[in-house]
């Protein structure tokens, strides 16, 4: 199969000692929506940031961190990670494809050639006298009752001078087109419903995964994030997001509210996570999937008796999306491999994204580094194994 990827590639800045309840971090937390403070579980851009504390960035970020340097750094991005977990669960046999735009900096270099390590064919635009994408996440372990949380600061840079005329229509014939983290390019983001009509024409099925939208939330903190400018759900065959970003999506305050909303949004299927708490997937009848009511499922308890048992396994929550988003796209691919065509199973779809997302917690940043091929499939496949059984006991 031809899988192609759009939206977030960066560099992540993972600092891991942190604790969010701590007076810096709480001097610096949102006290409205969009007015640029940190936000738990979610995303601010420096400059807001800058401008919420009245303080140059580096100053700020001075004050909330201990350490002098970051515990670690990794490839990061929905688009990317998503498709590199997915290349290396299914290996060679497909083909993986990513556009996207670095800057003209040091972290550019590091990007590609984290990339180059990897099965995906990347493509990106180089914006002279620009950063690179970065983020600098937050992590808390002690955050949401020991399950941990994570907090995002991004710095744009080159992402704000990327959309839809930089990608050749020749790139939506594919078979899955997926859109990752378009919030953070947030030009492509605004043409999004473009891009998907591009995907359509091409007859390819069509994946958005979100990430928490700033720029819209500041834009208007009550309404409804835009998805386009035209209406997007009815050309997404799969929308895959968290509990946080389908209530601002809907602009309901309930989460089922927020799923009724979604059922009648024109999209085709959906599944919402919500960290430690049950996962929320439907599908019209019309789907990739055929008709699946709406339902509830619970997270993968088999990785969390892993890290009880051995504390040491858990290192952070970033990345757990992007690998859950990979999974769900993985899962899509093996069962065409082994059905070819028909309605596609969701519960598969879940159980392999769930899998993907609860092994993120075991390694720092959303980008595992497989000694050898196969690596990671190996070792997911137990954690898959657990999880079926789990959610057909």
């Amino acid at each position: 199969m031809k899988i192609g990827a759009l939206g977030c590639c960066l560099i992540d800045y993972l600092y891991t000692e942190n604790q969010y309840s701590h007076d810096r971090f709480r001097q610096l937390s949102s006290i409205t929506a969009g007015d640029g403070g940190l936000i738990g579980g979610g995303l601010v851009f420096a400059e807001d940031l800058e401008k919420f504390a009245g303080s140059p960035f580096g100053k700020v970020f001075e004050s909330l961190i201990d350490e002098k340097a970051a515990t670690s750094s990794n490839l990061g991005g929905p688009a990317i990670i998503s498709l590199i977990h997915v290349s290396q669960l299914l290996g060679s046999g497909h083909a993986y494809h990513f556009n996207g735009v670095v800057g003209d900096d040091d972290v550019a270099k590091s990007i590609r050639l984290h990339v180059e390590k990897t099965l995906v064919e990347a493509c990106f635009i180089t914006q002279e006298q620009e950063k690179s994408p970065t983020t600098y996440v937050l992590n808390d372990n002690r955050a949401a009752n020991g399950k941990g949380e994570r907090s995002f600061i991004n710095v744009i840079g080159a992402a704000n001078h990327f959309d839809t005329t930089h990608i050749d229509d020749g790139f939506y014939k594919k078979d899955i087109v997926v859109f990752g983290g378009t919030a953070l390019v947030p030009n492509l983001h605004e043409q999004i419903d473009i891009a998907l009509v591009k995907a359509k024409a091409a007859n390819a099925m069509t994946i958005v995964g979100t990430i928490y939208d700033f720029k819209n939330q500041k834009k208007n903190p009550t309404g409804r994030w835009p998805f386009g400018k035209e209406n997007g759900y009815s050309l997404t065959d799969l929308l895959v997001c968290d509990a946080q970003e389908a209530l601002r999506m809907s602009g309901e305050e309930h989460l089922m509210s927020a799923a009724s909303w979604l059922m009648e949004s024109g999209v085709g299927a959906f599944i919402i996570t919500h960290g430690p708490l049950e996962i929320i997937a439907w599908s019209s009848a019309s789907s990739y999937f055929g008709a699946n009511e709406l339902a509830q499922f619970p997270v993968c308890t088999y990785v969390d008796d892993l890290i009880h048992a051995d504390p040491s396994l858990r290192k952070d929550t970033t990345g757990c999306g992007d690998n859950f988003l990979g999974g769900v796209i993985a899962s899509i691919c093996m069962q065409r491999e082994q059905q070819g065509s028909g309605e596609l199973d969701l519960n598969d779809c879940i159980i392999w994204g769930g899998a993907s997302g609860g092994f993120a917690l075991m390694h720092h940043g959303g980008f595992y580094h497989e000694d050898v091929p196969g690596e990671k499939f190996r070792r997911l496949e137990p954690i898959v194994d657990a999880y079926r059984k789990q959610l057909t006991w």
